[in-house]
């Protein structure tokens, strides 16, 4: 498996999905968290995120709206823009997107680190015990195939 996948969700903080539409309807089914999302202004725009924190101060959830465009696309910018840790997703019909937004995920949190090394490691998407992991090593297994290729044509003889 990935580096930036786990199996286990028992640590892992939970990334709930809303939208500047379902943004209301979470607060109240959540009211304790009423007051520190209007402290912060979080609108639940395309593409933001928020940590909920717990009594002591400790991150106990993420609230993320997803970006525009395609769902593969949806939170491929939380695997850099989160603080190292697990984190699983809690969306609607999750086995139907999971592959696509673990794809994402993958996608997100790729560096190019032959001349540098990274400033730190992407966060881990928990992937529970979904069957994504055997397809994305499949697709990754064959992006491989089209770097040589590409070296090959941007070489000048």
């Amino acid at each position: 498996m990935l580096e930036i996948f786990a199996r286990d969700e028992g640590n892992a903080i939970p990334i709930s999905a809303v939208s500047e539409a379902t943004l209301p309807g979470w607060l109240e089914a959540h009211p304790k968290s009423r007051q520190w999302i209007a402290a912060i202004g979080f609108k639940g725009e395309p593409g933001t995120f928020t940590f909920i924190p717990d009594s002591g101060g400790r991150p106990s959830g993420v609230l993320a709206s997803p970006a525009d465009g395609a769902s593969v696309w949806a939170y491929s910018g939380l695997s850099m823009a989160l603080p190292e840790g697990t984190y699983a997703l809690e969306i609607e019909d999750r086995d139907a997107k999971l592959t696509d937004m673990a794809l994402g995920w993958a996608l997100g949190s790729y560096a190019f680190t032959r001349y540098k090394k990274p400033q730190r490691s992407p966060a881990t998407l928990s992937l529970g015990r979904a069957n994504v992991p055997s397809r994305l090593l499949s697709i990754q297994s064959a992006s491989r195939f089209g770097r040589p290729g590409l070296a090959a044509c941007s070489r000048t003889n």
